[in-house]
């Protein structure tokens, strides 16, 4: 084993996406390493129904592939996002085969979609203002359907199903759609033209696989530590 090292990144004003960042090793080894952007801007859009379908979604909305971070060089996953009068609308495409239905009150190990937000740009640990949504589609009699609910981890009381979250869920092939609209309040309120901090962390769990997609980071490399492992974004633009 080496010694670790820490190297600062600092992108050109023509850089664009992901960069790749490549190390020589003194023994000659060469690896590459992905370096994400850590801040994008989330467009203003009209709510879509969420219904299941990607079908209103349109490409300024998606999340470019190469910023999701995955465990799982086999299966993909797609993220939408915008920003509607009532809150921030999201939808997701995790790749899996022979899904296995979810568990609300065990989100965490379930194909699964959870959102992470500051409003106040906090640079620090977690706020009475962050909030944790979380969305698992699950099986009702033979059909999919979606629930949703938010974490509630400064008081203590864990996973809360919030019906003020509208969603749907569908199975497409050896994929999950969520699709889901997430009220402001429930997020600490309407954006007002300054940045909010954000995360993402998906997760396709099927009968013989799991895997895992993040941004900007994952739960093991710091992403639940609060605000200042989360990107930042600007709403409505």
């Amino acid at each position: 084993p080496g010694v670790p090292q820490r190297v600062a990144v600092v992108p050109g004003a023509s850089a664009q996406g992901t960069l790749t960042l490549r190390v020589t090793l003194s023994n000659g080894v060469t690896q590459e390493v992905p370096v994400r952007p850590s801040v994008f801007d989330v467009v203003a859009l009209a709510a879509p129904t969420p219904d299941g379908s990607l079908a209103e979604w349109g490409a300024d909305c998606l999340l470019p592939e190469d910023m999701l971070s995955g465990t799982n060089a086999d299966r993909q996953a797609q993220v939408w996002l915008a920003a509607t009068e009532a809150g921030l609308a999201v939808a997701a495409r995790i790749g899996v085969v022979a899904p296995v239905p979810g568990r609300p009150d065990a989100f965490w190990d379930c194909s699964s979609l959870e959102v992470f937000a500051d409003p106040e740009d906090s640079t620090g640990s977690w706020t009475a203002a962050c909030a944790q949504v979380w969305m698992v589609p699950v099986e009702v009699d033979g059909a999919w359907t979606l629930r949703a609910g938010r974490w509630d981890r400064i008081g203590g009381a864990g996973a809360i199903d919030d019906d003020r979250i509208q969603g749907a869920a569908a199975r497409e092939g050896d994929a999950l759609v969520i699709e889901a609209l997430v009220p402001w309040a429930l997020l600490g309120g309407a954006p007002g033209g300054s940045p909010w901090r954000l995360g993402l962390s998906l997760q396709g769990v099927g009968a013989q696989e799991r895997s895992v997609w993040a941004w900007p980071r994952h739960k093991d490399d710091g992403l639940t530590d609060g605000p200042s492992a989360w990107g930042e974004v600007t709403l409505g633009r």
